[in-house]
Parts: structure tokens; C-alpha cells; sequence
């Protein structure tokens, strides 16, 4: 089975040349999850979503998101209108939690199940599953935190001004909800990435790969038995 996960990796990242990795996010979730029970549900769950829905939210990737200022309209959106901007973003993203299991997509916001959840990803490869730890929880919190920054504009701040404390406050909880799991994912791609790349390396390494000198040649190597300048005027016929 780690022949097969090395191969499909092998053949993605020569693909993908300078840029890394060309494997969308679906595709490194299954290299890594393989064997796994996460494995199987993810299987069944992209499956499940594999139809309109997704395809729908890629689509509308480019909607207004977690903005509480709409450019086009150039008014405030109420908690309601924030709410569908989001979900119209992460239809992926919630369509695949919700097949796992781990949200409640029935209210407003959908509510994490967090035991599910932990439990799925305890039972990835180490390289992995710290993310469900205290360190991984800790690296979400600081990513959200950067998010909330990054949306914390001065027409955003004076939009959330304008709302009362109720809506403030579910104003909070969006915000918080759509960073939470913007910042998983991204956590969650880039341990998958780190982790099959080192499958690869490891992989070939121990099979015997030629490995590649890292001395580069010194500019006196590069000048060894070059012609001087003379030599190469050496028998032209002279200017007029």
C-alpha cells in the first residue's frame, strides 16, 4: 500500500516541478489517510460531494466571504447575508465535514463535533494527526487570530460598529467559525503535503537512489583550460 501512496505522490511532485506539489487538497487527503478510518470515510464522503455541490462551490469561491462591507453594494451585510457568503465559500469544505460527521449543518452556524473529529484524526500517522493535539490546536488558534487581523479593516470595523450587541455577537461567532476552518484546512494540507513528500524521499532513499554532489564548482573550475583572449585572436585577420 506504500508503494502505491509513493508512486501517486512520486508521479504528482515531478509533475509539479519548482511549484511543489500539484495534488489538490482532496488528492493529498487520501494519500495521507489511506489505511486509515479517516481514509475510508473521506473516501465515501468526497464521494458524496463529488456531484453539483461542489462543483457549485468552487464556482462561487470568489463571493464576499467573511467582509462585512459588500463592495458592490457598498453597504454593511447583516449576520444573515454573512452567514450564506460563507457557507456559498466553504460548500466544499462543509459538504465534506458534514459527511464526516464532525458538523451539525442545520443552524446558522454549523456546530463542530469535536469528539468525532479528535477521534478520526487520532488514528493518522503521527506526522499527522498532532493537529487534533494541544500543539495543533494552539497553532489554529494563533493562524485565527491572524485572520481576524487580516479582516479587521477600517470599513469592516466601522460596519461592525454600526450592528447591535446581538448582532455583534453573532457577527463574532461567523467570523470565528469561518477562520477556524480556513485555518484547519490549511494546517491539515500543508502536514499531509510535508508528510507524503517525506514518504517519497524516504522511500527512494532507502530503495538506493543515486544521490546528487551539493559541491558546486568554484569559478576556477569553470575557467580550466579556456582559451585566453589572446588565443582567440590568434590567427584572425587584423582590422582595417
Amino acid at each position: 500500500m506504500k508503494s502505491f501512496v509513493v508512486l501517486s505522490a512520486a508521479i504528482a511532485l515531478v509533475a509539479a516541478g519548482e511549484s511543489g506539489t500539484c495534488l489538490d487538497s482532496a488528492e493529498l487527503a487520501y494519500l495521507c489517510t489511506i489505511g486509515t478510518p479517516l481514509g475510508d470515510k473521506l473516501s465515501s464522503a468526497f464521494y458524496g460531494c463529488s456531484d453539483d455541490t461542489m462543483a457549485a462551490g468552487r464556482a462561487r469561491k470568489a463571493s464576499a466571504g467573511a467582509n462585512l462591507y459588500n463592495k458592490k453594494t457598498k453597504k454593511c451585510v447583516n449576520p444573515g447575508q454573512l452567514a450564506r457568503n460563507i457557507k456559498q465559500e466553504l460548500a466544499d469544505e462543509l459538504c465534506v465535514f458534514q459527511q464526516l460527521g464532525w458538523l451539525d449543518n442545520n443552524s446558522t452556524v454549523p456546530t463542530f463535533n469535536e469528539e468525532v473529529a479528535m477521534a478520526d484524526l487520532a488514528a493518522l500517522p503521527a506526522e499527522v494527526s498532532w493537529i487534533g493535539t494541544d500543539d495543533g490546536a494552539g497553532m489554529i488558534h494563533g493562524c485565527i487570530q491572524e485572520k481576524f487581523e487580516k479582516l479587521s479593516t477600517k470599513k469592516n470595523k466601522k460596519c461592525f460598529e454600526s450592528y447591535s450587541e446581538k448582532q455583534q455577537a453573532k457577527v463574532a461567532e461567523i467570523g470565528y467559525f469561518y477562520a477556524g476552518v480556513k485555518c484547519f484546512t490549511e494546517l491539515f494540507d500543508q502536514a499531509c503535503t510535508d508528510y507524503v513528500s517525506y514518504e517519497v524521499y524516504s522511500y527512494f532513499l532507502a530503495k538506493g537512489a543515486p544521490s546528487y554532489s551539493t559541491e558546486y564548482p568554484t569559478t576556477a573550475d569553470w575557467t580550466t583550460d579556456y582559451p585566453s583572449t589572446e588565443a582567440w585572436t590568434t590567427g584572425m585577420p587584423a582590422g582595417k
